[in-house]
């Protein structure tokens, strides 16, 4: 059985990053492979994706990694950029570089890439990502950046991003999960899921108080806060929680990805400001509004046929509640953005395909 080095961000209870964990674990599984995965927490993955792990944080590790493995695949989210850091671009282009200086093939796959500022990291990406013979890329907006950095010589192909490969679980499942945390579905009271995120230096949780406390008494809403970072968010939830006047659900305990994703399925409406949220929304044919605080969330709208309610810094009440209105008193086109979803599972699976066939080739 063929051996598979994973990296990402993985362990670091990001739900987005654990989403193309848990969905490139499943299908590599399913096509008769072994997975090893790079994790800063890699007993709990071990737990959680039943593969061997090593600590993504420990170069003698990563080498045992690649060693091992038959060929690597650095899987998923927004890894080559220098808006948090220039660290992240560093180390992703390192483990690319790493694995080629000890002759094992590696595929850049489900990525974002971008926004990339500085020209010596333009530099470092435009050589490390030329050595590939085919790249996979998330979105038309990562593929320009990867032009304007100079990547021309791959074979550059849409794709979309892993997580459209999970699968939810039954409905009965997520009814169960639903009331451990409290919640249960009312005739006349719809159920609005909100996944925020702090950014830069302004303070919105006010704002996002006063946007939930007004669904509430205006619709009559239940409105859930899903934590898609699982310390970070939830300090942050738990703060918008604080200047509420109403109560709101909030979910923040370490579930599988497909299973915050089939509850965010029973939701009425979900707002999302994490990318991965609105994924999981439209995945599940449930209406979305996005709030945009990268390019990534324009990107990914885009492919969706829609725009930002608004961006994170202009967000307020007077944005945000005329659409959630509209939407609960209509009909949501989910027509345009259900085929849309269904035309991403099938590249995300083809990626596959693609990455499996080349491991194979001399």
């Amino acid at each position: 059985m063929k051996k598979v080095l994973l990296a990402g961000y993985y362990g670091h209870d990001n739900l987005g990053d654990e989403a193309i964990a848990e969905a490139l674990t499943k299908e590599l599984k399913r096509r008769g492979y072994e997975i090893i995965m790079l994790s800063g927490d890699k007993v709990t993955s071990a737990q959680i994706y039943g593969v061997e792990t090593y600590d993504r944080g420990k170069l003698a590790e990563i080498k045992d990694a690649i060693e091992k493995c038959d060929f690597a695949i650095l899987g998923g989210g927004s890894l080559i950029q220098d808006v948090t850091s220039s660290y992240s671009l560093w180390y992703y282009t390192g483990i690319i570089n790493l694995c080629r200086m000890m002759r094992k093939k590696v595929f850049i796959a489900y990525q974002g890439i971008g926004p990339i500022s500085k020209k010596s990291n333009e530099f470092i990406t435009r050589i490390s990502l030329n050595g590939s013979k085919t790249l996979w890329i998330r979105d038309e907006m990562s593929i320009n950046a990867l032009r304007e950095s100079g990547v021309v010589k791959p074979n550059i192909v849409l794709s979309s991003d892993a997580a459209f490969m999970l699968k939810p679980p039954s409905r009965e499942q997520v009814n169960i999960l639903l009331a451990k945390c409290g919640i249960k579905k009312e005739e006349g009271r719809p159920l609005i899921g909100i996944a925020p995120r702090k950014w830069g230096s302004e303070d919105k949780a006010g704002v996002f108080a006063r946007i939930a406390d007004e669904m509430i008494n205006r619709f009559n809403a239940r409105v859930v806060f899903f934590a898609f970072h699982k310390d970070r968010d939830t300090k942050y939830i738990n703060e918008i929680c604080g200047r509420m006047t109403n109560r709101a659900h909030i979910i923040s305990d370490r579930f599988l990805p497909s299973e915050v994703m089939g509850m965010m399925g029973a939701m009425d409406l979900n707002i999302g400001v994490r990318l991965h949220s609105l994924l999981f929304s439209a995945k599940m044919g449930v209406p979305l509004l996005g709030i945009s605080y990268d390019p990534k969330i324009d990107g990914f709208l885009d492919m969706l046929g829609m725009s930002p309610v608004c961006d994170y810094n202009e967000l307020s009440k007077e944005q945000v509640m005329p659409a959630v209105s509209w939407i609960l008193k209509n009909s949501f086109p989910v027509e345009q953005m259900t085929q849309a979803v269904e035309m991403f599972e099938k590249t995300a699976l083809q990626a596959m395909d693609g990455i499996l066939l080349e491991s194979e080739l001399a």
